[in-house]
């Protein structure tokens, strides 16, 4: 979608992106090619806590994980989305949140950039970037008018603790193996610990590394070597 608005514009991405949402909204480090100055403070990409990732450069991916961009800048962005600052965008942001399709992995709605957690208490508006050495999670809370931006140099998902931010203790929860959760034998069938049979290159996993499967409330837990523990919420047989 970036590269085909690009196109309709005449703009390359990046020139689309300064004229007309860094620049209106005074993001001054924001920018697909950093400057020298940008550069000089940019950390550098991991794929985890020691492997060095390699910079994600890829020409069809410029409207999916280029763009490079700072907390102040994305805290500012969400501040505009909040509608704490005023701005020339303010139908743009009213816009995006006006068109929703269901998204049952969400739980909640998609919308126009924007994904919306109803699943505990009050919306939760969210999105989330990641390349290869990088993730970024920005979020804010319409009804508490909070945001919270996280942004990480390294594989490992950052998402959970911006939901910790935005909700203080929203993010705690018993340990899986101390919990007793009602039988589902398609589920349960699944639990246990997988040992890897060869190597994954692009994951960086190496053969005879464990992969363990545990339930939670709503399905399983996948726990991977060097990378946080995800839940999975079955949405059918």
């Amino acid at each position: 979608i970036g590269i085909a608005l690009a196109h309709r514009t005449g703009f390359t991405y990046e020139e689309l992106i300064l004229k007309r949402v860094a620049r209106p909204l005074a993001l001054h480090s924001t920018r697909v090619l950093p400057t020298a100055e940008m550069a000089a403070r940019r950390a550098s990409p991991q794929l985890d806590t020691k492997t060095p990732a390699p910079e994600w450069n890829k020409p069809w991916s410029l409207g999916a994980g280029s763009l490079q961009s700072t907390a102040r800048d994305l805290a500012a962005f969400v501040s505009h989305a909040l509608g704490l600052r005023r701005g020339p965008l303010r139908a743009a942001f009213d816009a995006m949140l006006t068109t929703t399709r269901p998204a049952p992995f969400l739980e909640g709605d998609q919308v126009i950039g924007w994904g919306i957690d109803r699943s505990h208490g009050d919306p939760r508006i969210f999105f989330g970037g990641r390349a290869p050495g990088f993730t970024s999670a920005m979020m804010f809370d319409p009804v508490a008018r909070r945001g919270a931006v996280v942004l990480g140099n390294s594989a490992l998902m950052v998402e959970s603790l911006g939901r910790e931010i935005l909700r203080p203790g929203s993010t705690q929860a018993e340990s899986a193996s101390s919990r007793v959760f009602a039988p589902a034998p398609a589920l349960d069938r699944l639990v246990g610990r997988y040992a890897l049979t060869e190597a994954h290159v692009d994951a960086h996993f190496t053969a005879g590394e464990v992969v363990e499967i545990s339930r939670n409330e709503t399905g399983i837990a996948v726990s991977m070597p060097r990378y946080p523990t995800v839940a999975l919420k079955a949405l059918g047989d």
